[in-house]
């Protein structure tokens, strides 16, 4: 429950960011002003795979896929995934340091406390 909840919190950051800073750095130019999968889901999803070490975009998506995808069922195939990634790379730039979640729960804290022992 513990991962449930720090990937909640870092939806809720990312949706606060996004409101109040990077949505004028994120001004949509398409006609899709409310898609399936919102530009926050995709910030989250990444930042989230980036989180618990999935360091490319390819390792990011089968991740969810394979782990979240009850929770954003709208995720869009790898290609489409890819190519909003990269629409919001200035999101990414802007939000630099946003999010930063540590992903271990306190039982495997309290293990690479003992190993450090």
């Amino acid at each position: 429950m513990e991962k449930e909840i720090k990937i909640i919190k870092l939806y809720c950051q990312i949706c606060q960011y996004y409101d109040n800073i990077l949505v004028a750095e994120m001004q949509r130019v398409s006609n899709n002003f409310s898609p399936k999968f919102s530009d926050e889901e995709c910030i989250t999803v990444h930042l989230w795979g980036i989180a618990n070490e999935k360091y490319d975009t390819k390792s990011v998506h089968e991740f969810i896929v394979d782990y979240w995808n009850e929770w954003f069922p709208e995720l869009p195939g790898y290609e489409s995934y890819v190519k909003r990634v990269n629409n919001l790379s200035p999101a990414f730039n802007a939000a630099h340091g946003i999010g930063e979640v540590n992903t271990a729960t306190e039982q495997e804290k309290s293990k690479i406390d003992e190993a450090k022992n």
